[in-house]
């Protein structure tokens, strides 16, 4: 069955354009920045979420205390409110009925709200249609859902049947919204598979699509790219395989092959197409349930999609590629997709205090695609955490803690003109406190005031950026939570602290178009192609480049792995070294917290650098040595040359393991990093080479735009801010004033400081 061709057209033409009641939403570019608007006219992008479930299989009431807290968002000047609902099955007993009571107690809270629910299609089976479950096992039509290698079962989004019925149930439940509350909606938020997310299972060290619909859909997907069965049997090197014989990858092929990082394309061609084609799949089917939202309400509805989580899942235990986030740019080019979202990052150096705040992704590209981001803020509050307090060792978190975080995110917020919500994220009113509210509307007023229908562009200098595709030919045999940790995932925390004006931004992204910068750091461009490194050497030619461990060195022209790569690239020299535990070290262990839970790591098998005396003595802030991970293949050190300086060495072989390449004969300065770790002291200096501003010479993390500077502080201290405006700062929290260039400050851990341009305040 050709889901595409059958079902996608019936569909459509079942769904011809229903007339909508109530304001028009939008995503619309204001000054050439993309702004959540209202008729027109841009709207405050903050939002309230909850999984305000009200029956229909959960034992979850709608409580008193929900309706205050949205009650005092509204009050806020929120105009979205976005509950959580089960779509509509048509045999699901009393599900209109549910979803219409919801919907009105909402409503009825603040005449000025309006709804984006939030559509939860998750893997836990609760609320789907009997025809789904039979002897309270998952069933289908082609076999066994979604099977995994530990005997789990989900729904699988290649099951013709419930991808049919997601579908279905999609164009239904909007067409019920729009004509029981056409007046009060604003759009809708698709959620499905795990934790509503997108997501296949993962962090659970298991795969999943063993499944009859996957493995067609995969084999589909294979004709589309190769043609012929001659062309597939070349490129995965098995002579006589044809489409007909192709299976899913068993558990064995996908955990790949121990000490190696990368997948060989020569070798395991095979894996990566499948990587690849998962990838696709889950993007493809969010964005066909965004387009039945776009087919029903026209472009007078935002639709909303979690999607994009390629730093924060780099660290997942079976692969980067494994839960399905890794097309981001292909739903950035989807005229269906309006908003995108995820919690703002679990590592703990961002939700710590003082901590970098920062999001799941490549950010600034989805801005520069002209959507809009929208960063979930689930902190837990005091209220949650006495929740939490019999069953668990409580936080200890206090409201003044809360509010410090809160000013830090919304300084990335208004800076680089993200969205915001706040998500009650068990429905038990962690927010119903009006001092916290009151915070909101202190901290938003003056920013809103100045940016949201006069905005200003965020311009970074620094550009992190990394390489989805790269991340496919990730191996998962050596624990990629400790190979990607330092490179792609505490990057962007180190990054945030390096006190520049920084942004985040897929590879590709890069070389399709031209995107401004004092200093590139590219994190993950491990996989590319010759016509790839050719783009990016050029582009270094001109811009001060941190190449971050391995870089290039997966041909993907050639299908081999490639030092000779590594060179066309970066124009470093490289050759391979051993760094692997000798016989008798003495063995050291330590804990370290990776996607919010606590992971032990061998100390000893780590690859670190060890400073140069030299660079310690010249660079502010640098550690003694850096280096996360686990020794696998390949460690890479660097061939020096005249007029090379090596900032560090590798620990054993004491061979170049971190060497910069000062500007010369009109080509601008690099950095090679053979270590999967980028101190932030080392970001400070290469963007000093690369000429960009930099605030301070400590750690800061730094949101600022042409109208706003916006400051988070680390730790206590006294703070010196090269702001570069000669004029006069104000401050309308604190009703104080700086004269500029240079702002003297004393902050507490936690802190942040909103300044405004004097004549623009």
């Amino acid at each position: 069955m050709n889901f595409k061709k059958c079902v996608l057209p019936a569909l459509a033409a079942a769904s011809c354009m229903m007339p909508l009641d109530g304001a028009d939403f939008a995503v619309e570019k204001i000054d050439g920045v993309p702004r959540i608007t209202m008729d027109g006219k841009a709207i405050t992008p903050r939002i309230f979420a909850g999984n305000f479930l009200y029956g229909g299989g959960r034992k979850r009431v709608f409580r008193p205390g929900n309706i205050e807290e949205i009650r005092m968002a509204a009050e806020t000047g929120i105009v979205i409110v976005s509950p959580e609902f089960r779509p509509l099955f048509d045999d699901v007993p009393k599900s209109r009925e549910n979803l219409e009571k919801v919907c009105k107690m909402v409503l009825d809270i603040d005449s000025r709200i309006y709804l984006m629910p939030r559509f939860s299609m998750t893997i836990d089976m609760v609320d789907m249609p009997p025809w789904a479950i039979v002897d309270g096992k998952i069933n289908s039509t082609e076999g066994d859902v979604g099977l995994v290698d530990n005997g789990q079962k989900h729904p699988s989004i290649d099951d013709p049947r419930f991808r049919a019925e997601m579908l279905k149930s999609m164009r239904q439940t909007v067409e019920f919204l729009e004509e029981k509350f056409g007046n009060r909606m604003a759009g809708y938020h698709i959620g499905g598979l795990k934790v509503c997310e997108w997501q296949y299972l993962n962090f659970e060290n298991v795969f999943t699509g063993y499944d009859v619909g996957t493995r067609n859909a995969f084999r589909e997907w294979l004709r589309k790219k190769y043609g012929t069965d001659e062309a597939l049997a070349k490129a995965w090197n098995r002579p006589g395989i044809t489409f007909d014989q192709v299976l899913v990858p068993t558990d064995a092929e996908r955990r790949g092959r121990p000490g190696f990082a990368f997948r060989e394309p020569a070798v395991s061609q095979f894996q990566i197409d499948f990587d690849f084609f998962r990838n696709e799949d889950m993007c493809d089917i969010a964005c066909e349930l965004a387009q039945v939202v776009r087919d029903v309400c026209g472009k007078r509805r935002l639709t909303c999609l979690f999607y994009g989580y390629i730093f924060e899942c780099s660290t997942t235990p079976t692969g980067p590629a494994t839960v399905g986030h890794c097309t981001l740019q292909k739903m950035l080019k989807h005229p269906a997709v309006d908003l995108l979202t995820g919690p703002f990052s679990y590592m703990g150096e961002a939700r710590e205090l003082g901590g970098s705040s920062v999001t799941h992704t490549a950010a600034e590209s989805i801005t520069a695609a002209g959507k809009v981001w929208i960063n979930e803020d689930d902190l837990l509050t005091p209220i949650g955490d006495a929740q939490r307090a019999p069953r668990s060792k409580p936080y200890g978190i206090t409201w003044d803690e809360i509010y410090l975080k809160y000013r830090a995110q919304l300084a990335a917020v208004y800076a680089r003109n993200y969205g915001i919500w706040w998500f009650d994220l068990h429905g038990t009113s962690w927010y119903n406190h009006q001092p916290m509210w009151d915070e909101t509307v202190r901290v938003s007023a003056a920013p809103e005031k100045v940016l949201i229908s006069a905005p200003a562009a965020y311009e970074p200098e620094v550009c992190l950026t990394i390489d989805e595709d790269s991340l496919k030919y990730a191996e998962s045999s050596r624990d990629a939570r400790l190979n990607f940790r330092g490179a792609t995932y505490q990057i962007r925390d180190r990054v945030s602290r390096s006190s520049t004006r920084w942004g985040s931004f897929l590879l590709s992204d890069l070389l399709e178009r031209e995107q401004p910068s004092k200093l590139d750091i590219h994190s993950s461009a491990f996989a590319l192609t010759r016509e790839q490194r050719i783009a990016l050497r050029e582009r270094a030619a001109k811009t001060a480049t941190i190449w971050m461990w391995a870089p290039g060195y997966v041909d993907v022209t050639s299908g081999k792995f490639s030092t000779d790569a590594v060179r066309e690239l970066t124009g470093f020299s490289v050759y391979k070294v051993d760094e692997s535990k000798k016989e008798g070290e003495k063995t050291e262990t330590e804990v370290v917290v990776l996607n919010g839970r606590k992971t032990v790591i061998n100390k000893t098998d780590a690859v670190s650098a060890v400073m140069e005396p030299w660079a310690k003595a010249q660079i502010a802030g640098l550690p003694d040595k850096a280096g996360f991970g686990m020794s696998v293949d390949p460690v890479l050190a660097v061939k020096t040359r005249p007029g090379d300086r090596v900032i560090a060495r590798y620990a054993r072989s004491k061979a170049p393991a971190i060497v910069w390449r000062p500007a010369a004969n009109g080509k601008a300065a690099a950095l090679f990093c053979g270590v999967n770790e980028l101190p932030q002291a080392l970001v400070r200096f290469m963007a000093k080479q690369g000429g960009a501003q930099i605030y301070c010479e400590k750690d800061l993390h730094i949101n600022a735009n042409e109208k706003l500077l916006a400051f988070t502080a680390p730790a206590d201290g006294k703070y010196t801010v090269n702001s570069g405006y000669e004029g006069v700062w104000f401050d309308p929290q604190n009703d104080r004033s700086f004269p500029g260039p240079v702002i003297r400050i004393t902050m507490k851990k936690g802190e942040t400081v909103f300044l405004f341009k004097e004549e623009v305040k």
